[in-house]
This record gives C-alpha cells, structure tokens and sequence, in this order.
C-alpha cells in the first residue's frame, strides 16, 4: 500500500496541476476584464455628466508652470486660473464660432502709443512704448465698438483682473461666450472663454 501510493504520487500531482493553472488563469482574466469594465464604466458616467448645450463640452484643465521667478507674472497666472475656472463652458461648436467671430481681433485696436527715440552718438534708433492711459483705453473702446461689439468691457487692469499690471484689460461678448485677453507692450493675447455667473465677461 505504500509502495502503490508513493508510487502514484506524482501522477496524482500531474493530473490535477494542470487544471488548477487553467483555473487561476481564468479567473485573473475574468478579474481583469471586470476591472478594465468598470473604469470604462466610469469614465462614460464621467462624460454624460459634463454640462452641454450643442455638442459635446469642452473639458478645462488650467494651471501655472513655466517661469515664476517674476512674481507679477506669477499673480497674473493664478488670477487667470482662478478667473477662468469660475466661467460656464462651451462646447466645441461654440468656440469655433465664437473664434471664427473675432478672428480679426487684434486689427482692431489702435497702434500703441510709442516715440521713436535715437542716441546722438551712435545714431541708432528705437521703438520706445509709453505706458497705456485711458485716452488709449477711450480710443480702444470706440475702435472695437464700430467692429460691432459696442458693449466691449475695456479697461487699464485692476489687481483683480486676468491680466498684467498697466496693460489693456478688455472683455468682447461674442455670442454665448466672451472673448478675454490684454494689451501691453509685451504684446497681445486673448481666449475664447464662457461668461462668468453673472452672466458678464469680465468682473464688475
């Protein structure tokens, strides 16, 4: 009896190792797909619960990186996060028109105040810009109102507002959304963003 059961030992091993490995390995796959199902699952949930009006929601994502040696660039960034996570979001669709609208945009403001200013010695020239005042303000206002957007908010920026100190702050309602950027020597930016809830494109 014992001679027959060392004897068969190995056999009895053989025959049920192989289908204890098929066993695991069914369920390790099954597990996996579960898993895989689930965050599909969610991901779609994700997606139907974004706000909407035609098509599908543009998904925002903002923050600062880059360069933050220069702390007034630096404030300006996280006043534009904290500015433009507060707006309602466009969809797709909205932003196309919204762009396509106010693609000549920065044709319409008056060329900036500057002088040009040479060194007697060496007589070479250049470019000086003069800081932007309200009669620049006044003019920009009046340029963009005969494009057609006479209620154009323009304004030198406030410590509160999404852009650098001294320059042209403005905010252009276009449609369902506004278009929001600055004006400086440095130069010009704008972007294509939702209303504020208050319904206005920039802070009263």
């Amino acid at each position: 009896m014992d001679t027959n059961s060392a004897g068969s030992l190995p056999g009895f091993r053989r025959r049920w190792l192989l289908p204890l490995i098929v066993a695991v390995a069914v369920i390790v796959a099954v597990g996996t797909l579960l898993t895989i199902r689930l965050q599909f699952t969610s991901g779609e949930d994700a997606a139907a619960t974004m706000p909407t009006t035609a098509g599908r929601a543009v998904a925002r994502g903002y923050a600062c990186g880059g360069d933050r040696s220069d702390p007034d660039l630096g404030n300006m960034c996280e006043r534009q996060v904290r500015d433009y996570a507060r707006r309602s979001e466009l969809t797709t669709q909205q932003q196309a028109e919204i762009t396509g609208a106010t693609a000549r945009l920065q044709s319409w403001f008056p060329q900036l105040p500057q002088q040009l200013k040479c060194d007697v010695g060496t007589g070479r020239c250049q470019v000086q810009f003069d800081p932007i005042d309200e009669t620049y303000v006044a003019a920009a206002r009046s340029a963009v109102a005969r494009a057609g957007y006479p209620n154009a908010v323009m304004r030198l920026a406030r410590p509160d507002d999404p852009a650098p100190t001294g320059s042209l702050v403005y905010g252009i309602p276009v449609g369902s959304g506004c278009t929001v950027g600055y004006l400086n020597s440095g130069g010009a930016t704008y972007h294509v963003v939702g209303p504020l809830p208050e319904g206005t494109c920039l802070t009263p």
